[in-house]
């Protein structure tokens, strides 16, 4: 499996499921947002771990980002909950208000090394 395949079946996980319904999980980009959505992709990739001049792993850098009206607590800390148990690490995040839109903003960075 591919790890953009990976990624969108560890966010599509039952718990978060509970919250968001699965059309509501976008990649790149909501093509006709609602009040509650998710947006994600990977900003970053790199090789990492050579040996022998041989790659043995590729890390990748990926950015959740939830758009809702409402408080987005509890499906921010089910994201944490689920990403981190499946092998993810959390970088940084940031709690953001988008004027234009009058939507709340969560951005949520992580990090997860795949070993080949």
């Amino acid at each position: 499996m591919n790890f953009k395949a990976k990624l969108r079946k560890d966010l599509l996980d039952d718990r978060i499921l509970k919250i968001i319904s699965k059309e509501k999980v976008y990649w790149l980009q909501a093509p006709s947002p609602s009040d509650l959505w998710i947006v994600y992709q990977i900003y970053n990739e790199k090789e990492s771990f050579y040996v022998d001049n041989s790659n043995n792993a590729r890390v990748y850098y990926i950015q959740v980002d939830i758009y809702t009206k409402d408080d987005y607590t509890d499906l921010e800390e089910i994201i944490r909950t689920v990403l981190k148990e499946k092998g993810y690490n959390l970088g940084t995040c940031a709690d953001l208000y988008e004027k234009e839109t009058g939507l709340y903003h969560k951005a949520m960075r992580f990090v997860y090394t795949d070993i080949l």
